[in-house]
């Protein structure tokens, strides 16, 4: 492995929205915020994913894709985008030195650095910077988009095959990363290697190898947040042509990011399972405070033959927590996994599995279903758009982009036409909650200039005593003024462009300014109401509105969302 001196990078454009995949869901609430197509056909963009932090320093979660079968320079250059998780639009775009390079096959994103802002880190297993296939991996400055380091394997590795950012494994502060080389020889012809490095510097802190020929260890690689109790990052790395368990049925390996000690294996239960094909970070599902692991076998033939299976464990001590199953034969279920999700409220994370060889809307439609971290009961399925499409290629947690409190998800279709052709892959961001106990909806809200109804809601809880409620407003106009008013009765006629939905006694609190992305928040001081009068007690209803400023409205000039209704408790 070597380390060599930036190159020049390609400049930044802007990016492009496409029309989103069908989506078959249960009764929790859906938004599909937008997509991006690739630009490139046949280029898959939407193979590789990472997300959950923010590269442009504006306080939200943004994205990086990749599109390694690219061909700028010849086939299968490569190019990743990073995008801007506020508007969908292009930070960075980089690209592949040559053909065959296959630049973003994997990609990472994480502050190596400690400043706030996120690098992101690209492999080209295909790169023959040091003899044929031996894979190069690029790390790149999220402030200035600057190349600050290369990291090269040997001759055949395949090094870059999978990246993954690891939370701060040497106790510097900063956050570091693992990269698999699944060709490597370490012991014995393709049994595979992961090496973790230093984020700050690209320093070699361990090195990892696969227990035998062929093992293809490193395939699939892991950051964790801290299973150990040191409160330092740790890792897991699939090697899913693992033999000890019968021809093909795969390990996966769970290490100490601090000392790079073997904490303990988890392995397929047989022959030809595939185990450990995809890995992750689970987040908490069980509530013991500690991260949970998720694995994947796409060729487990519990439920049909090759319909595929996957496992979440404990990451304290690695006990099977739950197994869900694929449906149908050959859908290689999977073949993807994500966790870290928070979807059903309970305050539990949640996970999701894809699987692009389904045929539930047409043959390799593909398809991704999100699973309870509770009991690993299913939550919601979505269906690939079309045959081909391989919905789920790639997937992640997005973060809160939107600062709803709900995890919103990053989903690759790379066999989508994302407008530039057959194969140029599309990656969808999605967002899911479920239903809202703690108010009401009701009225209704006229589309304001940007052909969006605007609505409101609240977050936390209605209790007095936790004093945590914050009333929310989505689809405003960025940057513009507005105010939230509760009342006592509900009415519905019309006011400016929209309608007046409270009436009776009004209260009126300050006025608030939406953000970047349109949204208002306003944290309800039960201390400090709009008036000296203390009208919010336990057991009291109210009703709630925002009035906001749309400027671009050829009419009134302002517009209101929907209301809601909510009981208060002690």
């Amino acid at each position: 492995m070597t380390r060599t001196a930036p190159a020049t990078t390609m400049n930044k454009t802007s990016a492009i929205g496409f029309a989103l995949a069908t989506l078959a869901l249960p009764s929790f609430a859906q938004e599909d915020i937008f997509s991006q197509g690739g630009r490139s056909a046949g280029g898959r963009f939407g193979s590789s994913i990472a997300g959950g932090f923010d590269v442009d320093g504006d306080g939200l979660a943004d994205f990086v894709v990749g599109e390694p079968y690219e061909n700028r320079l010849g086939p299968m250059t490569g190019a990743v985008r990073v995008v801007s998780g506020a508007n969908g639009a292009d930070i960075y775009l980089r690209g592949g030195n040559s053909a065959y390079d296959l630049f973003g096959a994997s990609v990472a994103l994480g502050d190596l650095d400690g400043d706030g802002r996120a690098e992101f880190i690209v492999g080209a297993y295909g790169d023959d910077s040091n003899g044929t296939d031996s894979g190069t991996v690029f790390v790149y400055s999220g402030a200035s988009g600057n190349l600050l380091y290369t990291l090269t394997g040997d001759e055949g590795d395949h090094f870059g095959f999978s990246i993954s950012f690891v939370p701060d494994t040497n106790g510097d502060g900063r956050g570091d990363f693992v990269v698999g080389a699944r060709a490597a020889d370490t012991n014995g012809n393709n049994s595979g290697a992961a090496l973790l490095f230093s984020g700050l510097d690209g320093t070699l802190l361990h090195e990892f190898g696969g227990e035998a020929a062929f093992d293809l260890f490193g395939s699939a690689v892991a950051g964790c947040v801290d299973l150990d109790g040191d409160g330092l990052g740790d890792l897991i790395c699939g090697a899913y042509l693992n033999d000890a368990q019968g021809s093909g049925a795969g390990r996966a390996y769970v290490y100490s990011g601090a000392s790079g000690s073997l904490l303990f294996t988890l392995q397929g239960t047989g022959v030809g399972d595939a185990f450990g094909y995809a890995v992750d970070d689970a987040g908490d599902v069980n509530g013991d405070g500690a991260s949970d692991l998720i694995v994947g076998a796409p060729s487990n033939d519990t439920s049909f033959q090759n319909a595929g299976q996957a496992s979440v464990y404990s990451g304290v001590d690695g006990t099977l927590l739950m197994v869900v199953n694929g449906d149908a034969p050959g859908d290689n279920f999977g073949s993807t996994v994500a966790g870290s999700l928070r979807i059903d409220g309970d305050g539990l994370d949640d996970f999701m599995v894809g699987t692009i060889a389904s045929d539930a809307n047409g043959v390799s439609s593909g398809m991704v279903r999100l699973f309870a971290g509770l009991d690993g009961s299913e939550l919601a399925t979505l269906l690939g758009s079309s045959p081909g499409a391989r919905l789920g290629s790639a997937l992640c947690s997005a973060g809160d982009m939107d600062l709803d409190d709900n995890t919103e998800l990053l989903i690759g279709a790379w066999g989508e036409d994302g407008g530039a052709g057959a194969f140029s892959g599309v990656v969808h961001l999605v967002a899911f909650a479920a239903p809202s106990t703690l108010f009401n909806s009701y009225c209704n809200s006229n589309l304001n200039s940007l052909g969006v109804a605007a609505t409101i809601s609240a977050v936390g809880s209605n209790s007095l005593a936790s004093g945590d409620l914050e009333l929310v407003a989505d689809g405003l106009l960025a940057n513009q003024t507005g105010l939230f008013f509760h009342g006592s009765n509900q009415v519905q006629f019309p006011f400016g462009d929209g309608f007046l939905c409270v009436a009776g006694q009004l209260f009126r609190y300050g006025i608030v300014a939406a953000d970047a992305v349109g949204q208002a928040r306003l944290l309800v001081d039960y201390a400090a109401p709009p008036v000296a009068a203390n009208q919010i007690t336990a057991g009291s209803q109210w009703n709630f509105q925002f009035w906001y400023r749309d400027n671009h409205s050829s009419n009134a000039g302002f517009n209101l969302t929907d209301a809601m209704a909510l009981t208060f408790a002690p």
